[in-house]
Order: structure tokens, then C-alpha cells, then sequence
């Protein structure tokens, strides 16, 4: 097969590569940010405990009680309920652990007996926290099948957009007189549906006095999936359906699909054997059914991933611009060398645009008390400039 086949012309090529150099990103930073929680004079963090209690109930979202769900008795069993039915603790250790390990920021003891950190030192309990968590995991999977409601109807093509849209809207009136009188014919269609709950209880404690370093840390996560049969019915009530697609199970912004779709057309046409190398042709197909660990990989990443932001730091790719300084500086910054840029901005003549990348360099490593003190350096020299102001705000904040 030709390649040619596949892409856009040249006019368009050159049309297209016009649009993608307009609306170019800004540089893409991988910042380091503190945890969000005041975790103070701990150096170590051992895994302890984390225990799965199956029979107990997990609350159901945004305060909804079960009593108060109004029934559609759509399919049965109707599921007002979630109770831990699964165990799942250990995989939400193991996720815990290789988290905390590739953030950098606390070194991993094993308290076990007989084991010591490196050198043969058991590590200063005053300054060792403990991470344990209670579990409970529910999941509801059932395949059957309900009557669907068919109908019949001829269509026309080669229409413009006008008569189209007549068509659909007469279309869809004759389909709901027809299903309120009975005339189309049902058929035994065939479904499966998937329900999890996730809630995680997580305490850290200081190892010396089993005292709480944090308040308890309770994170959940639901989540419902229907493929086949009627798309209208549920074995949930409508309101708990809803609120767990609206609020946990969001689609990722307009913004995000578009960066993501530009970026794809970019590589497809500058570089189309790499494009379809990496599978640029294939998309993630919503009509295939997921497994329960896909079920239980989200909802436990979901949950992991809040968690570990409150106690340890982390990475975030966010976009930056990065200010006309030192040229040298400003390549460092684009590669993202971030203590390259450091040692040449902390050893030259600065101007506010060099005090404001020096900033920026200081604030991805997540040294936000250097970073304000650079971005208070540029502002000290430009008052006015609100990118400054901002920027400063961002890292006191």
C-alpha cells in the first residue's frame, strides 16, 4: 500500500502544517510539585498493613441514601446497595509502594524482622512513617438479556442537510407514537453490565509512637458500564447512574482530545511510517467489553493517585512560557535540563526575563521557596507585570 493513499494532499499538507505552527503548545514542563498535605520530619516510609473488609458497605456517592433512590425496576436485581464482596488490598499495596517509590522523595525500609536499611542501620523510628490502609472493593457483573423495541423504517438518501434534518426529526416521531402503540416488534437482546465500587482508608502513622502524622485519608471511586441491550436501562437507579458517569466518570476535556488529535495529525503527516508504527490507525473501541482487573486497575488508580499527591511529591506535565532570556538558559528550560538552567542563570547577569526563568527552573523541582524568591526578583524589576504576579501567587500558594 502507498503511503500516498492514506494523507492529504500538498495543498492541504502545506494548509494543515500552517494551523499547526498558529496554534503551536506552549513548552511542556514535567514540574515537581510538593505533597499536598504537611508531612514534616519523615525521611522513611515503610508498607504496613493493608487489610480487605469484605461485608462492609460502601457509602454511595455524594451522600445519596439508599432509601431515598427512586426506582425505575428497569432490570433486576435493582443495586442500591454496595457491599465489599471482593478482595483487592494487595493490589492497592503493591500500586502504593511502586508510587512512593518512583517519587523520589522518601526512602522504602522494610520493618520486618531482622531487616535494616543499607549499611546494616535500622532507620530513626521518630522520623519513619507507616502506610496502611483498610479496603473495600465491590463488583457486579451479569450478562443476560432484555426486549429491545425495533422498528422499521425506509430512509432516503442523496438529501442536503435540510431535508436530512427533517427527516430525523420526523423519524424520531414516528418512533415514539410507535413504541406508545405497540406496533414495532421487541426482540431478546442480549447485554452485559458492570458495576465496582472502590473505598480506601488510608492512616500514616509515625513509627516510634503509632501517633497519626495526618488525618485519615478516605478516597472513592465508582464506576458503571453497559454494553448491548437497551441503553436507557440500568440494573441502578436512574439518579445513582447519573451521578456516577457525571462525576467519576468523565470524558477528558475538549481541549486535551484536540491537543491529542493535532499532535497525531502532525506525526501522520511528517512522518507516516512512525505514525502507523505506533498504531497512529487504531482507537480504543468503546463497544468492546472491559474485564473486571481494566474495572479495578481505574478505579484503583483513581484512588492511588489523589492519595499519593497528598503525601509525597509528584510530576505534573503542565505548559509554561518561558521567558526571551538568556538564550543558553532558555534551550536548557526547552530540554527541560532544569539544574542545567539553574547553574547558568545563578552565574551570569540577570535581567527580569532571566530572574523569571531561573524561577520557573526552581519551581519544576519543586523548590517553590527559591522559585518565589526569583519570581519576587523579576517582579521587583517589572511591578506591573501580571505574569510575574501570577506566577509568584502560584508558588506561595
Amino acid at each position: 500500500m502507498k503511503f500516498s493513499s492514506l494523507f492529504p494532499s500538498r495543498n492541504l499538507l502545506v494548509t494543515v502544517l500552517f494551523f499547526l505552527g498558529a496554534c503551536a503548545p506552549e513548552t511542556t514542563f514535567y514540574v515537581r510539585r510538593p505533597a499536598q498535605l504537611p508531612i514534616k520530619n519523615i525521611d522513611n516510609i515503610a508498607i504496613g498493613n493493608f487489610a480487605d473488609a469484605t461485608g462492609e458497605e460502601i457509602p454511595l456517592p455524594a451522600g445519596l441514601q439508599p432509601s431515598r433512590l427512586k426506582s425505575r425496576g428497569d432490570l433486576q436485581p435493582e443495586i442500591t446497595r454496595f457491599t465489599a464482596n471482593k478482595k483487592t488490598a494487595e493490589f492497592i499495596k503493591s500500586m502504593v509502594t511502586a508510587g512512593l517509590a518512583t517519587s523520589g522523595q522518601y526512602r522504602l525500609v522494610d520493618l520486618g524482622p531482622g531487616n535494616a536499611s543499607s549499611g546494616g542501620v535500622l532507620p530513626d523510628p521518630d522520623r519513619t512513617a507507616i502506610v496502611q490502609a483498610k479496603v473495600k472493593y465491590y463488583e457486579f457483573d451479569v450478562e443476560d438479556a432484555e426486549k429491545v423495541f425495533y422498528l422499521l423504517l425506509a430512509t432516503k438518501g442523496g438529501l442536503n442537510l435540510r431535508d436530512q434534518a427533517i427527516l430525523m426529526a420526523t423519524r424520531q416521531g414516528i418512533i415514539a407514537a410507535a413504541e406508545r402503540d405497540q406496533k414495532g416488534f421487541q426482540v431478546s437482546t442480549p447485554y452485559i453490565e458492570k458495576v465496582a465500587a472502590l473505598e480506601v482508608e488510608f492512616d500514616m502513622i509515625r513509627q516510634s509512637n503509632g501517633e497519626k502524622i495526618v488525618e485519615t485519608q478516605r478516597y472513592r471511586a465508582y464506576e458503571t458500564r453497559k454494553w448491548g441491550g437497551n441503553p436507557d436501562t440500568s440494573h441502578l437507579p436512574p439518579s445513582l447512574k447519573e451521578i456516577i458517569i457525571v462525576e467519576y466518570q468523565k470524558n477528558e476535556s475538549l481541549a486535551d482530545t484536540l491537543k491529542t488529535s493535532v499532535a497525531d495529525l502532525k506525526l501522520a503527516l511528517l512522518d507516516p511510517e512512525v505514525y502507523l508504527a505506533r498504531g497512529g490507525k487504531l482507537r480504543s473501541d468503546k463497544s468492546v467489553v472491559k474485564n473486571p482487573l481494566e474495572i479495578q486497575t481505574d478505579l484503583a488508580s483513581h484512588v492511588v493517585d489523589r492519595y499519593l499527591r497528598q503525601i509525597s511529591q509528584y510530576t505534573e506535565e503542565t505548559t509554561l512560557k518561558i521567558a526571551s532570556g538568556d538564550p543558553i538558559a532558555v534551550n536548557y528550560l526547552k530540554g527541560n535540563a532544569y539544574e542545567k538552567a539553574i547553574n547558568r542563570l545563578e552565574n551570569i547577569p540577570r535581567s527580569e526575563e532571566d530572574a523569571f526563568n531561573l524561577a520557573l527552573a526552581y519551581e519544576s523541582i519543586a523548590e517553590n521557596n527559591q522559585a518565589a524568591k526569583y519570581y519576587q526578583e523579576a517582579l521587583n524589576k517589572n511591578p506591573g507585570n501580571k505574569t510575574y504576579q501570577e506566577a509568584l501567587k502560584r508558588v506561595r500558594e
